[in-house]
């Protein structure tokens, strides 16, 4: 499909489930990235099929999850998922020491105020969610399956 017909039809099915995609462009056969509006922030998301020739339908189907994400999201669930999020990595660095519970939960509470996210990658499996770590300059990357449970966590 070209490439014009093939971003006006993926245009079309985002519109019929009402999510608002800006500067939508195809970056080759099987991914698709554009802007959406999530939490207030510009955000970058990329639908990956993970097929070699996609069908329109593929996308449709990645287009549908992340209308299910994002109304998933709407509710407290982002601001727990942050939280578990923080706690997770912050456990995971501190492991070795004796905080208290206390600590920790500062900790934690600095960690994810330092957490900004930056793209959602969708697949058939799940997404990941993509942040930027302010204070080291690096990626966290968190993938999720469609349940919305944490599958794992990777600094970069």
């Amino acid at each position: 499909m070209e490439k014009e017909n093939f971003i006006r039809a993926l245009e079309q099915i985002c519109s019929e489930v009402d999510i608002e995609i800006t500067t939508l462009d195809k970056l080759d056969n099987e991914i698709v990235q554009g802007n959406i509006q999530f939490r207030n922030e510009n955000i970058l998301v990329k639908f990956d099929t993970e097929e070699e020739t996609p069908l329109m339908a593929d996308f449709n189907i990645l287009v549908q999850q992340l209308k299910k994400i994002r109304s998933y999201y709407k509710e407290n669930n982002y601001e727990i998922l942050a939280h578990d999020i923080s706690r997770q990595v912050v456990s995971d660095i501190y492991q070795q020491s004796d905080m208290t519970e206390q600590e920790l939960k500062m900790e934690c509470d600095t960690f994810q105020k330092n957490m900004t996210l930056k793209s959602i990658e969708i697949f058939p499996n799940g997404f990941m969610l993509i942040y930027d770590i302010k204070f080291n300059k690096k990626l966290l990357y968190v993938q999720l399956n469609t349940t919305y449970s944490i599958e794992e966590i990777t600094i970069n």
